[in-house]
């Protein structure tokens, strides 16, 4: 990574919309405000680097350490299962192993060596168990100032200015990492430091999905430092409204049905505010106020899990607003249906197998055989063997979910998430709302 360095003196000042685009030409600012200079080392800096330093509990549910994560891909043994873990939404497959059965003793094991990334994104390779048990039992030592609460919603920019306030370069920052460089290299005084000024407005984003917009330094500062560590501080929203999962029964088992959004809100007595209410079928259009969907109350899912996002606005002030999520859910009208712990135990009976007779009516895929284990598939594609993983899951409605992952080439399009329509002794039924797979079972 490669990204430039400043000794950096920030003032405070809205900087045109015109100015914020990189420009050959150098544009002179009139006026400035003086007193707002911020030198290095200052708490408005230490602030923001507080914001951006690498959060180490994401992944806690690996290595139990709050101080440093683990860089990924990484390889680990769980309840002797081994899976890679490529992204952050793949710890979810821990969990799953975790839940499979309440009697067991979970376990997990890496596979070494590993790459662990620090508070300030140092990266330290561990060779071995050992190291990281002592690097995790001096945690303490390690963590410094860290705001887990919230967080800049991406791209901020910073203005570079020479001694005469004439704007000469933008910076852009996409991420945490970048931005701390950046901020560090701030808090060493020098004889050169160069001025510049953040280039507002910015908007922060909490934990809880509440929005809000800031426009000055000391603004920002305020916002940070009022939330702290206290991520479930009920002040950090509107507390308005709560949602809720909207579930239909999918008449024709196309996987659409008609929603009226409307059914997922539920207003809470605790609200003091004014508030609008509109919904979007983007996060960035919800955060944005862009394309609202105007058919709340006859609105038509366009995939079988479908999440819509609603603004909650306060009404007497825009730049307060809560995004939340309402999952829009689509269950089996048919009667034959079978719990997770059901399902489980029947793709894993032995020796028995699935073969999928029918895909959207075809079938190119019927002399496959699919082979359920415990988290991991066997795929037999006429010879050619093809290895996935698979979880189940089970909504507080009853409906049953199968998760597919990992399977590759001509056999890749049984990856994703598929409602259990039909659940019988020796066939089920999956639909993402697109496709449609008959599966039946054969012993040996």
């Amino acid at each position: 990574m490669s990204i430039k360095m400043y000794k950096i003196i920030i003032v405070t000042f809205f900087v045109p919309i015109t100015l914020l685009t990189c420009q050959d030409e150098i544009v002179e600012i009139s006026e400035t405000n003086e007193e707002s200079v911020i030198i290095p080392n200052s708490t408005f800096v230490s602030s923001m680097q507080s914001t951006v330093t690498n959060d180490g509990s994401v992944d806690d549910i690996m290595d139990d350490a709050d101080c440093f994560s683990v860089d990924l891909p990484v390889t680990v043994l769980v309840n002797d299962l081994s899976i890679t873990i490529n992204t952050l939404s793949d710890l979810q497959l821990i969990e799953d192993i975790y839940n499979e059965f309440d009697t067991d003793e979970d376990s997990l094991e890496f596979s070494f060596p590993i790459t662990i990334i620090l508070y300030n994104y140092e990266n330290i390779v561990i060779q071995n168990q050992t190291e990281l048990v002592a690097f995790t039992a001096d945690c303490d030592n390690l963590v410094t100032d860290l705001n887990q609460c919230i967080d800049f919603r991406y791209p901020i920019s910073f203005s570079i200015y020479n001694t005469e306030f004439q704007i000469t370069e933008t910076i852009f920052f996409e991420n945490d990492e970048t931005l701390y460089y950046f901020l560090d290299s701030i808090q060493e005084t020098t004889e050169e430091n160069v001025l510049a000024s953040l280039n507002f407005p910015v908007t922060m984003v909490y934990t809880d999905g509440s929005i809000i917009d800031v426009f000055t330094n000391q603004e920002l500062e305020n916002v940070i430092n009022e939330v702290g560590n206290d991520c479930d501080n009920d002040s950090l929203s509107l507390g308005c409204i709560e949602v809720s999962t909207i579930s239909l029964c999918d008449e024709n088992n196309d996987g659409y049905e008609v929603f009226n959004l409307y059914d997922g809100l539920n207003t809470l007595d605790t609200c003091t505010s004014t508030i609008i209410v509109s919904f979007y079928e983007s996060q960035n259009d919800a955060e944005n106020g862009n394309n609202p969907i105007t058919n709340t109350t006859a609105y038509t899912n366009n995939t079988l899990f479908q999440i819509i996002y609603v603004r909650v606005e306060n009404g007497e002030n825009s730049t307060e607003y809560d995004i939340l999520e309402i999952n829009l859910n689509l269950e089996s009208c048919n009667d034959n249906d079978c719990t997770k712990e059901e399902l489980d135990a029947k793709l894993l009976e032995d020796p028995c197998y699935w073969e999928p007779e029918t895909f959207n009516g075809n079938d190119d895929y019927d002399d496959y055989t699919f082979d359920f284990n415990e988290g991991t598939l066997n795929v037999d594609a006429e010879g050619y063997i093809y290895y996935g993983q698979w979880s189940s899951s089970q909504a507080s409605d009853g409906a049953v979910t199968i998760t597919i992952s990992d399977l590759e080439n001509n056999i890749a399009n049984f990856n994703g998430d598929w409602l259990v329509i039909e659940c019988e002794p020796e066939k089920i039924v999956l639909s993402n709302g697109v496709d449609e797979i008959m599966f039946e079972q054969e012993c040996q």
